[in-house]
């Protein structure tokens, strides 16, 4: 009897900590590439042009004004540090079903601040429309490089 008072007590111990959040499961389900998708994703206000075309236009230049606008680059304390942090820096994220951005990772960065300021700005892309197969929502892995050049 205090062997299976034990087990139930060890078991309910287990699934106190085995607790997910609801918010960072993704179905299980793999994300499509750009290439298989039939809607790729809206960024808010690009809704309104009527081709795809134009949407991923619109969506690939608001991206790289909400990233103008919103990274802060280090300086640099000399010629030889301003040359180390220039460069392409290419981030991967996932666009999930909701339009929100997860998973947001440094594929090839340039230096430890850069890139770090490039997963922060990233991390704060507003929600968007997502991409879709079938009319349906689907997550979607997006590469995004990203000039980095000391002033």
């Amino acid at each position: 009897m205090k062997g299976i008072i034990s087990l139930l007590a060890l078991a309910c111990a287990l699934n106190a900590f085995a607790q997910v959040d609801r918010k960072k499961v993704n179905d299980g389900l793999p994300a499509f590439n750009i290439d298989s998708v039939e809607q790729r994703p809206i960024w808010s206000g690009c809704e309104e042009l009527t081709s795809e075309d134009e949407r991923f236009d619109c969506f690939n230049y608001q991206m790289m004004r909400y990233i103008q606008q919103n990274f802060t680059l280090p300086s640099a304390k000399n010629r030889k540090e301003e040359l180390e942090r220039t460069g392409k820096i290419y981030v991967q994220f996932i666009i999930e079903k909701d339009g929100r951005i997860t998973d947001v990772t440094v594929d090839r960065g340039v230096d430890k601040l850069l890139d770090e300021e490039a997963v922060r700005v990233v991390k704060l892309f507003p929600k968007m429309t997502p991409a879709k197969v079938g009319g349906r929502a689907v997550r979607m892995r997006y590469s995004l490089p990203i000039n980095a050049r000391l002033q």
